[in-house]
């Protein structure tokens, strides 16, 4: 119910992009968990501040708005951080099932022309 009295408050507008959407939340609720996990909790400031950082280095690696990026990660906080920094660069995500057979994978990334990929090293 909290989310409808957010619109009907004007805290945030049916129009907005949804990274905007995220920041006014993320305002309000900065020291409040965001992302809870077996191994780890993210604040909402924590995760605003690392999708800022993420997202300007994905808007130096592509000056195109709109760019397709892959995210090849585990569902985790990664993932979001992955999501939410790619939305600040007004980019489009594609996600990438890493449990895809390696051919699936191929066939995705040359079908989507995607030219950027967030993973992570295991």
């Amino acid at each position: 119910m909290e989310a409808a009295d957010n619109i009907d408050n004007g805290l945030i507008s049916k129009n907005n992009h949804l990274y905007e959407v995220f920041t006014t939340i993320a305002e309000k609720y900065q020291d409040k968990p965001a992302i809870i996990t077996e191994s780890q909790s993210i604040s909402y400031n924590d995760l605003k501040q690392e999708s800022i950082y993420l997202g300007a280095y994905l808007e130096n690696l592509s000056k195109n708005t709109g760019e397709i990026i892959g995210i090849f990660l585990d569902r985790s906080a990664d993932y979001v951080v992955a999501i939410m920094s790619i939305l600040k660069a007004k980019m489009t995500f594609l996600p990438i099932d890493q449990y895809y057979p390696n051919e699936r994978i191929k066939y995705i990334i040359n079908d989507s022309k995607v030219k950027i990929i967030i993973t992570k090293k295991k």
